[in-house]
């Protein structure tokens, strides 16, 4: 196991067997009200994360959803297009040796902060900084069959829909 964290109430963990890419700060709209801030992130391919509890996923968009803790109401995952699945850095257990690498949607940010740590900084999405991590070795499957995976009956995960449609990001 590379790493694992959890919810604040521990009623769902997660273990992940693969490197993890180095913390994004996404300053999206979606991002700022799940969270209220901005959301500091790393990712896994979706097939090195291994969950247990029941995760409730919240369809954010027609492009992605969003995962937390149907218990405490942590968040938890943000899982989108590509292979690897979005974990949220502060529910990693212990200090695992990452870091910010930069910011992304600069652009959506909130009027009362700044961001000055001389990071990269992307007004959108920025793919340099969001899929800097190699798959790991294999075929990957394609990311419905992962999204199944994730949907799984053991998981017992519950979904809920957006009713506004999001945003361009989410």
């Amino acid at each position: 196991m590379r790493a694992s964290g959890s919810c604040l109430c521990g009623a769902v963990r997660y273990a992940v067997s693969a490197p993890l890419r180095p913390v994004v700060a996404c300053h999206c709209t979606q991002c700022r009200k799940t969270s209220g801030h901005h959301v500091a992130a790393t990712s896994a391919p979706r097939e090195a994360v291994a969950v247990t509890g029941e995760v409730t996923w919240y369809a954010s968009s027609g492009a992605a959803r969003r995962g937390f803790c149907g218990v405490c109401g942590s968040s938890l995952f943000w899982d989108g297009p590509g292979a690897n699945l979005s974990i949220f850095a502060g529910t990693l257990d212990g200090a695992p040796a990452l870091e910010l690498a930069g910011h992304i949607f600069c652009a959506d940010k909130g009027c009362y902060y700044e961001i000055a740590d001389g990071l990269p900084q992307a007004e959108q999405d920025d793919p340099g900084l969001t899929t800097v991590i190699p798959l790991i070795s294999g075929n990957l499957e394609s990311s419905a069959s992962h999204r199944r995976s994730l949907d799984s009956p053991e998981l017992g995960v519950k979904r809920r829909g957006n009713d506004d449609g999001g945003d361009a990001r989410e």
